[in-house]
Formats: structure tokens, C-alpha cells, sequence
């Protein structure tokens, strides 16, 4: 059914594509960029319908810095999508004192016990594309693949005892970007955003842009990101958190 789903948005984006094709490139081009994210994770989550924890509150994970990095490819032919991969990495790590028991692989942490936490969440994103406009304003439309592979290792500080929660979700979201150039020379705000809900499933991943482009095609970009993730039984795993903060990153485009 995802597949479907995702080929079926696939297809509605090329056809608007169709009609708006002179806004291909002229020229193949390359962009890329990395950037820093200083980001914070909240929610819940819970295994195979036991007591849920709280990823605050429970394990006491917080703040943390992470990043991604990111390279788009754009061609003139105008029936082909063009190309952007992204990789995003996410880990935090805390101690906290369990507020109610939950029990992760038979093992169940009774409230009061005082815990440590490790968290990965990784993020690997092939987005397929179409450019709409290429003005003063920009709009690209595509399908987003976004696969998300991580895992949660909760240890009990007293008898150093743990447990690993992993998952693994492919998930094909619709993608939307746009861009408009300011009055400034070279300054731009941009949004880009990548989601979609199915069933008790739901992933959105939201971006707000400022930026400032130097001379060949360097620039700088600072913004704000934000996800929110609902799995319902992924891999035994249901969960319901969100990943948010500000970033800091540079690109080139050429």
C-alpha cells in the first residue's frame, strides 16, 4: 500500500510537472550543504503495547547537536524527476528516574528506578522531484523516501542491566520546497516541508530558511526544523515524539 500510495503522488507531481515544464534547467546542476542542528526530542514511546516511557520525563534525554548533509541534482531534460539525497543523524543520550513502569524485552523498569539512555535516530532521504518555478520565486514538488533506522538502549544504573528498542520504517512522503529572493542582494527566506498520514502512521518534517548567497554559488543558511513522528507498532514500536530546533549550515551551488 505505501508503495502505491508513494507512486500514485509520484505520478500527480509529473503531470503538473508536464504543464509547467519551461521551468526545467537550462543546464545540469549540483548543489549541496551541510549543516548543524541543535535539536531538542520530546513524546512518548512504548513496546509491543506495554507501559509507555517518556523520553523527558523518563529517560531524560535533552538537547543535543546533531546535523545533515545534503547534494541535489537538476537536469534539463523535463520528464525525468531531478535528484536530492539527504542524510540526517540524531542522537542523544541522558539519565533520568522512571515516573511509571514500563517493561521493554520482558524487562520492566518499576517507577523510581533511575535509568541512563542512549537514542539514535538516523535518516536517509532520496527525494524525486520537479521544478515548478525557477524565478523570483521557486517551487519544486516530488516524492520523498524517507527511511528512518534507529534504536533506544535504556541500562538501569543499579544493576546495569539494559535493554535496545530498534526500528526500521520506509516511508514515501509527498515533498514540497519554495524559495523567494528578497529586495537585499543575495538575501532569501525558503520553506520546505516533507509528510504524510496514513493509518495511525503520521511523519512530518518541516523547515523554515533564511539565507545569504556570496559570490560562485557559496552561501550561509540558518532556520528552524521541526518532525513529528507517530508509529503505531513499526517493528513492535509505537511511538509519539517530535524533533525539534534551530540550524546553522553553509552550501554551494554550481
Amino acid at each position: 500500500m505505501l508503495v502505491r500510495q508513494g507512486v500514485t503522488a509520484l505520478v500527480a507531481v509529473a503531470a503538473a510537472a508536464g504543464v509547467s515544464a519551461p521551468a526545467a534547467a537550462d543546464n545540469l546542476g549540483i548543489a549541496a550543504g551541510v549543516a548543524l542542528w541543535n535539536y531538542e526530542p520530546d513524546g512518548h514511546a512504548r513496546q509491543d503495547g506495554n507501559g509507555s516511557f517518556d523520553l523527558q520525563n523518563d529517560l531524560g534525554l535533552g538537547t543535543e547537536w546533531g546535523g545533515y548533509a545534503w547534494i541535489a541534482v537538476e537536469h534539463p531534460v523535463p520528464v525525468l524527476p531531478n535528484i536530492r539525497v539527504e542524510y540526517t543523524r540524531a542522537d542523544t543520550q541522558g539519565s533520568g528516574t522512571v515516573s511509571q513502569s514500563f517493561t521493554i524485552d520482558g524487562v520492566t523498569y518499576a517507577q523510581g528506578t533511575d535509568v541512563s539512555t542512549k537514542a539514535d535516530l538516523d535518516q536517509l532521504d532520496l527525494v524525486l522531484y520537479y521544478e515548478l518555478l525557477d524565478n523570483v520565486v521557486s517551487l519544486d514538488l516530488g516524492l520523498d523516501i524517507k527511511y528512518l533506522y534507529g534504536h533506544v538502549r535504556v541500562r538501569q544504573d543499579d544493576t546495569g542491566e539494559s535493554e535496545k528498542v530498534s526500528f526500521r520504517a520506509p516511508l514515501p512522503l509527498l515533498y514540497a520546497a519554495a524559495r523567494v529572493d528578497l529586495p537585499l542582494p543575495g538575501m532569501w527566506v525558503g520553506g520546505q516541508a516533507s509528510g504524510l498520514a496514513y493509518d495511525d502512521n503520521r511523519l512530518v518534517d518541516l523547515r523554515a530558511t533564511v539565507g545569504y548567497d556570496f559570490v560562485f554559488g557559496l552561501g550561509v543558511q540558518a532556520g528552524y526544523r521541526h518532525q513529528a513522528i507517530k508509529l503505531d507498532d513499526v517493528n513492535d514500536l509505537s511511538a509519539d515524539i517530535s524533533v525539534a530546533g534551530p540550524f546553522v549550515g553553509v552550501h554551494a551551488d554550481f
